[in-house]
């Protein structure tokens, strides 16, 4: 489908359409949420690759096999789907076509065919992940995108995925996008997904990218000339002419010329959630900007550059060597290839999670979120498994359920829970005390009973505590700190979003985002969640490497 027809069909938004007019080999787009980036980026993207390169293979890149199945196709069938293939006629997911219609095999096949998808011209889609080791050997590839690239090891990228575009350049190497890269992602935060921008910082390639677009408008008004029946022999030929001329030479500004020292077209591009206006509406972002804080509208709608605040109050906190992912691939492989049983996936698929083992717990509290960490020792290392919250309407209740609901397979139905001073306050919603009433949620038969050992840390340590309790477990070699990227990314932002302030009785965390009245739909970038962190680690990694231990106080009490 060419540029012209596609605008006459498929409403794309004005990100949208420059990614389709400039149709670069190389393409990174840094943009807000609700910019239709699987659907309206990705999704037309391969169907031309499909359709320009036949029989080719496509990667698709991911941080873990399961980001596939729950954020990246389900979008990009979608926007599959919205461009006329269908599921079962024109792709085929985890076999190929029957043989009956006559479709091609990929010139590449993969040896197992339930990482792929199968396409209407004989192309196929590679699922690739960083936590299946070795994913991308042995492929040969004409073509890789991927979606939410902050999460993906710039190592990983270059030194096991982009070596797998070979073997086809004599087969699609005329074609403008053999070797070409998509990736998508929303505005980074932490230091470890930094590449991405520097990456696009360095391609400076604006003018050559304005000029492909506006000599692709041209193209198209051409043949749309041609099709009004009013031109005459004359006319026709001049603009036959043109359209011949200029696609050859978009087809060389796209391709570039190694040889003579120009590069393939790299487009980078940063979008605000505004260019969708037309589909979101003004409604949206009036909410938006009466709800969100004036940081929070800037980062999550305007899409401005934000990196972790240096000297902040988690200085050695550093995604690349306390971060983590793992998932279980031999059970998300056993749910096969229909999404719905995607949509709400429980701790069975988490492989860094001992389901035989208790589970311990830190949580803060307040009238309009709640949230809840997950931890777990395993050895000579600490983990944060799972970071979960709440924001009103909903309640503590909700948060507890959903904990419980999620960890509903679980072997060891035994939590530990810490709790400091700040539980000891009542809740708003009814006369009990805030731990009480975790207790006695985690108890009850909603979603399964769990016993509890309810442990007392006493009153919140002090900032000045906690500031030096996170730089001795950041760099403990005897009880290595690690946390889950995505299950936790709430509580990662949040603590590298927290400044750190000289107060009046020294070192401080600046807690000033959890008082912004206006802060309201993303409170899990304020320091709520930072601080269950502080709670839990202060609870269950600190005595590890001080040698302190906290007694359970036993609970003997019945409530209601």
């Amino acid at each position: 489908m060419s540029p012209d027809k596609l605008q006459q069909h498929v409403y794309l938004n004005p990100v949208q359409m420059r990614s389709y007019l400039a149709y670069s080999n190389h393409e990174i787009l840094i943009a807000g949420r609700g910019m239709g980036k699987s659907e309206g980026i990705i999704a037309p993207r391969v169907k031309r690759w499909a359709e320009e390169m036949p029989r080719a293979t496509i990667i698709a890149e991911a941080a873990t096999y399961q980001q596939h199945w729950t954020r990246t196709l389900p979008g990009v069938f979608a926007g599959l789907e919205r461009l006329g293939w269908i599921q079962g006629r024109d792709f085929f997911v985890g076999k190929y076509a029957p043989e009956k219609l006559g479709i091609p095999k990929p010139i590449f096949r993969p040896v197992r065919t339930e990482y792929m998808i199968h396409l209407r011209t004989g192309a196929s889609i590679v699922l690739v992940s960083h936590d299946r080791p070795g994913s991308a050997n042995g492929l040969s590839a004409a073509a890789v995108f991927g979606d939410e690239a902050k999460f993906l090891k710039h190592d990983k990228h270059n030194n096991e995925v982009m070596p797998a575009i070979r073997g086809n350049g004599h087969i699609f190497g005329d074609a403008s996008c053999y070797g070409a890269l998509l990736l998508t992602s929303d505005m980074p935060v932490s230091s470890s997904a930094q590449w991405l921008l520097d990456y696009g910082d360095q391609s400076h390639q604006e003018e050559r990218i304005t000029a492909i677009i506006e000599i692709q408008l041209y193209v198209n008004d051409c043949k749309l000339k041609l099709r009004s029946g009013e031109l005459s022999a004359t006319q026709i030929k001049y603009y036959k002419d043109e359209i011949s001329l200029n696609e050859k030479l978009l087809l060389q500004m796209r391709k570039g010329d190694p040889e003579n020292g120009m590069d393939p077209s790299f487009y980078f591009h940063e979008a605000s959630s505004l260019e969708n206006y037309q589909i979101l509406g003004a409604s949206y972002f009036q909410r938006m900007q009466k709800d969100l804080s004036p940081f929070d509208y800037k980062t999550s709608i305007l899409n401005h550059r934000v990196k972790q605040i240096k000297d902040g109050f988690y200085p050695f906190l550093n995604e690349d060597i306390h971060g983590y992912t793992m998932y279980d691939n031999g059970y998300l492989d056993r749910l096969g290839h229909d999404l719905d049983k995607f949509k709400k996936l429980d701790s069975r698929q988490d492989l860094d999670v001992d389901s035989s083992k208790p589970l311990d717990i830190g949580l803060d509290y307040g009238g309009n979120f709640n949230c809840l960490l997950v931890g777990q020792l395993h050895a000579l290392e600490y983990r944060f498994l799972h970071g979960m919250h709440v924001e009103v309407p909903k309640k503590l209740k909700d948060l507890i359920y959903q904990f419980k609901e999620y960890y509903i397979h679980h072997k060891n139905k035994h939590v530990r829970f810490y709790y400091d001073h700040t539980a000891k306050q009542n809740n708003a919603s009814n006369e009990y005390l805030y731990w009480t009433e975790v207790v006695d949620l985690l108890r009850d038969s909603t979603h399964g009973s769990w016993s509890v050992e309810a442990i007392d840390i006493g009153r919140t340590p002090s900032p000045s505590i906690r500031y030096e309790m996170w730089i001795k477990i950041h760099q403990s070699s005897d009880i290595k700190f690690k946390y889950h990227t995505i299950h936790c990314e709430h509580w990662s932002t949040s603590c590298m979003l927290a400044p750190l302030k000289q107060g009046s009785k020294g070192l401080e965390k600046d807690k000033s985002s959890e008082r912004d009245k206006k802060l309201s739909g993303k409170r899990e970038r304020a320091t709520h969640y930072s601080d269950a962190g502080d709670t839990l680690a202060y609870a269950a990694i600190y005595p590890l490497i001080s040698g302190d231990a906290y007694e359970s106080t036993g609970l003997p009490y019945s409530i209601g």
